[in-house]
């Protein structure tokens, strides 16, 4: 099974990185502990400081101040990749 890389960014430039990469870590320890017994997927979570340089193979969850109308939830590319 591999392994899902998700990343938390801060496309608002307000929030303390500190606190954003603090919250990235708690919930990474969540999903490792919660989401592999139960979901049978492995994944892990980590802050990236950059929103516009996503590594390859990064599921990008980007921190906005609002979303465009009739947005909201799971999007995915034409790999049927979240984005």
């Amino acid at each position: 099974m591999s392994v899902i890389q998700v990343g938390v960014a801060d496309k608002t430039g307000k929030l303390d990185p500190q606190l954003v990469e603090a919250t990235a870590a708690a919930i990474n320890i969540q999903v490792i502990r919660d989401l592999a017994p139960i979901w049978n997927v492995q994944a892990t979570v980590r802050h990236l400081s950059n929103p516009k340089s996503i590594p390859p193979g990064v599921w990008p969850v980007f921190l906005v101040a609002q979303l465009p109308a009739g947005e909201g939830g799971v999007h995915k590319d034409n790999k049927k990749q979240p984005f």
